[in-house]
């Protein structure tokens, strides 16, 4: 853990000194990019998809569009249970860009994000000594989230096109619907359920298609 938190310590140093270092002319785009710390969640927990993608385009020079789509498709199991989720999520918004030169970005912005998710139990086992253990399950339900975030990015330019870049995000949630059977803990794409505000942190790799 120790490492890892040295690692992510060393992006953040480094990006923004890469950033400021370099000169150029800006120029207009629409960057598509990929989120590397979803696809190392997966990697870790070895259960299910999961993967999401996120689009940029200059509107102007400062003003970015941006929005954000992600899949979640998994299976958990353990002790007496047995729990199946499929999950999209979005965010849209917009970024202001504070750096001028080349297409670097440095920028803050906001971002509208919902989540609709299904849910079901295929199986659960309340163990009871005196009673007996009870089993059941717990039928599908289509649920759903909403919230805001506000948003601080950086974007660099490796080399001509392909970009890496992360951003922190502070999250706010609007509203939730659980289940009438059981309270969700988990909301794709916010976070724990039981927070009214949480952070967050993407890590991407980007390419720029010119125009």
């Amino acid at each position: 853990m120790r490492g890892i938190s040295k690692y992510i310590f060393s992006i953040l140093l480094f990006l923004p000194a890469s950033v400021f270092s370099q000169n150029g002319e800006y120029s207009r785009g629409l960057r598509i990019g990929f989120d590397l710390s979803s696809a190392a969640i997966l990697a870790i927990e070895g259960e299910g998809v999961e993967t999401a993608v996120t689009a940029d385009m200059n509107i102007t020079e400062r003003f970015f569009a941006v929005a954000d789509a992600g899949y979640i498709n998994s299976v958990k199991t353990g002790p007496g249970y047995d729990l199946s989720l499929n999950a999209i999520y979005m965010r849209a918004g917009a970024d202001y860009n504070f750096y001028r030169q080349n297409n670097d970005v440095v920028a803050a912005g906001v971002r509208y994000g919902f989540s609709t998710f299904s849910r079901e139990t295929t199986s659960f086992m309340v163990e009871e000594g005196y009673w007996g253990n009870y089993t059941g399950t717990v039928p599908e339900r289509t649920l759903g989230s909403h919230w805001l975030e506000a948003v601080f990015s950086l974007k660099t330019e490796l080399f001509s096109n392909v970009f890496i870049g992360w951003s922190l995000r502070g999250k706010v949630l609007l509203s939730k619907k659980d289940g009438a059977d059981m309270q969700e803990w988990h909301i794709p794409g916010y976070g724990m359920s039981n927070k009214s505000s949480t952070g967050g942190f993407n890590f991407y790799i980007f390419y720029r298609i010119p125009f």
